[in-house]
């Protein structure tokens, strides 16, 4: 089963000046599969400065930038790389089983792989956006 992953840090605007926010954007994570598309938030958090957008690597923290949690660069894109593993192992599982999951069995599973439990206030954001990218696929 083809699918393809990208990371990206979140875009939105400040309520009280309407800039968009540069610092500290949670990172998402989109996979795209047979149509539908997932996304989830990682958990990691970078400076809109930080994020590397070129074609060659697309998806990473610059080289040498120490992220706000602490981490180096090195072990930022290694986290990302891990869940890029998760991703790949999913995948491969459910293509032995000939199984075409649905966005929240992906995400389920994900988030057992990365050692989540509990539903969060990004979970609910998950599902909202899931419901509003699908309208808008309907609606093409």
């Amino acid at each position: 089963m083809k699918y393809s992953i990208k990371f990206y840090p979140e875009k939105r605007k400040d309520p009280k000046t309407g800039s968009l926010i540069t610092k500290n954007n949670p990172l998402i994570l989109s996979v795209s599969y047979n149509g539908k598309r997932m996304l989830f938030y990682t958990g990691k958090t970078c400076n809109e400065s930080q994020w590397k957008y070129d074609k060659e690597n697309p998806g990473e923290i610059k080289k040498n930038q120490i992220i706000s949690n602490g981490q180096t660069s090195q072990e930022f894109n290694a986290d990302l790389t891990l869940i890029k593993g998760y991703i790949a192992e999913l995948f491969k599982n459910y293509e032995l089983r000939n199984l075409d999951p649905s966005i929240s069995t992906l995400r389920q599973d994900l988030k057992k792989k990365m050692g989540r439990k509990n539903d969060s206030y990004s979970d609910f954001f998950n599902r909202s956006e899931e419901r509003r990218v699908g309208k808008e696929c309907r609606s093409r």
